[in-house]
């Protein structure tokens, strides 16, 4: 991978990373139970590292961090909090899924793109590996809302 396209893949995990920070710190604040409060916390703590991660990156082959991230997500993230009391919280659980995704997706690739940068691949497997348990845990809740109902309509 050539340096154009470390800096591009850099850039372009921080922003998604930040994203993800603020949806699921957003949902923190918006959960009326504990359980999930803490597991989006959890999730949001997680992916913090991962923002951090290339934060550090960049400033170790001097890239640029993206400024405008901190105040488009910040917005975005109070947009979305409002959004999601909207959302049953089935609808939160699909939107993780999805969400982790792409996320999932995103990583496979930049894994491929990363050959033969030893350092980075061992964080990018780790990190694809928290949005895999990030997915497996929000399809765990989905399958026990589906459940319940099934229950409800028998």
């Amino acid at each position: 991978m050539d340096f154009e396209q470390l800096t591009v893949k850099l850039h372009e995990f921080y922003l998604l990373e930040v994203f993800q920070v603020q949806l699921y710190q957003a949902q923190v604040n918006s959960f009326p139970d504990e359980y999930n409060a803490r597991a989006f916390a959890k999730m949001a703590e997680i992916e913090q590292g991962h923002v951090d991660y290339y934060a550090e990156r960049m400033r170790e082959y001097s890239i640029g961090i993206p400024e405008v991230a901190d105040d488009v997500f910040s917005f975005a993230g109070f947009v979305t909090a409002k959004t999601l009391d909207l959302l049953s919280l089935k609808e939160r659980y699909q939107l993780g899924v999805t969400l982790e995704s792409k996320a999932i997706t995103m990583y496979h690739d930049f894994i491929k793109m990363a050959d033969g940068d030893q350092p980075l691949q061992k964080m990018l497997w780790y990190y694809l590996i928290d949005e895999e348990f990030h997915k497996f845990w929000c399809k765990a809740n989905l399958k026990k809302i589906d459940l319940k109902e099934q229950l409800i309509n028998v």
